[in-house]
């Protein structure tokens, strides 16, 4: 295995309620109802993620002590769907202060896992105890890191790679991707929702997301999931050898509203397919550098509850008797 390198990301926006001095957004009101807004774009769904705060500390409750503050954080989309708390101990990283400020740190761990398919997760920060030492933040005193992806190490060629197949070509471009138009993609006839078909298991992340090699697949959402609440998504592995190309289709009962995400090999969304009942989609084969090219899908509950029906073919080139 090859381990790469985790990811930090920093805010896009940040906003503050409380008072602006030094090229800091205070929070210092007696009412405790200031905060401080980060704003992240394109956080990977379904990881564990590290959240590192740094900020910097006035004590305006007695001599210059250097206390610990304590800040309540809320997470979550940028609209709608529900939200998460962590209360976290900001400790002072240097005791004592001159001239009367001083840095205070705290990090803690967070599963990012929202309810509705989103790219944006918002962090606010409020003060908790009223006689605290007031506390400062910037843009980037607030860090988020994901965590670091093993990546199958893929032995070299023992033999010049096939050329493409002719279905299913698209235009060239050095990578893994997916052809999202759908053109000049042949495939065998499509399999109905009523063959025999392998039951798939509930899955909650990247993490656990099953490999599926072609075949017939039945999966469930909307059901309930122990502590975890109701089951609203599942994730799958795909993988194409260099020169492949895959056809991915997937229906459901009609009580069961879905959405399906295309994401890349780190998590990131490729594309999206929203609030349909169907679909029939080529990946595109794959004639980058690379021997192989990874996918993830997540299929994510809108609404009711059902079984939905996937298969997974190999595409058919055009030459293809």
């Amino acid at each position: 295995m090859i381990a790469a390198m985790g990811h930090e990301f920093v805010a896009t926006d940040f906003t503050c309620t409380g008072v602006s001095e030094g090229g800091l957004c205070w929070l210092k009101d007696f009412r405790l109802r200031s905060s401080a807004t980060w704003r992240f774009l394109n956080v990977p769904q379904g990881v564990i993620l590290t959240l590192r705060l740094e900020g910097v500390a006035e004590d305006p409750c007695q001599d210059c002590v250097g206390r610990d503050v304590f800040v309540r954080l809320f997470y979550g989309p940028g609209k709608g769907g529900e939200w998460g708390r962590i209360d976290l101990l900001l400790r002072n990283r240097a005791p004592g202060c001159n001239p009367g400020w001083y840095k205070v740190y705290g990090e803690a761990s967070f599963t990012w896992l929202p309810e509705i398919a989103t790219s944006e997760l918002v962090i606010i920060a409020q003060r908790v105890i009223l006689c605290d030492p007031h506390v400062g933040f910037t843009l980037r005193s607030l860090i988020l890191e994901a965590p670091k992806v093993e990546i199958p190490a893929v032995p070299p060629p023992q033999s010049p790679p096939p050329p493409p197949p002719e279905g299913c070509t698209v235009p060239s471009v050095a990578g893994c991707f997916v052809d999202f138009r759908g053109s000049g993609c042949p495939v065998p006839e499509l399999s109905q929702a009523d063959i025999p078909r392998e039951e798939l298991p509930d899955t909650n992340g990247p993490g656990e997301a099953v490999f599926l090699p072609p075949g017939d697949y039945v999966g469930h959402l909307g059901g309930p999931l122990g502590r975890l609440g109701t089951d609203f998504h599942d994730w799958y592995h795909l993988r194409a050898s260099w020169g492949e190309a895959l056809v991915f289709w997937i229906s459901a009962d009609p009580e069961l509203e879905f959405d399906v995400y295309f994401l890349n090999y780190c998590g990131f969304e490729e594309f999206r397919f929203e609030g349909g009942k169907g679909l029939l989609q080529c990946i595109a084969p794959c004639i980058g550098n690379g021997d192989v090219c990874d996918w993830y899908i997540r299929i994510v509950r809108k609404s009711g509850e059902g079984n939905y029906y996937l298969s997974l073919y190999p595409a058919v080139p055009e030459a293809s008797p």
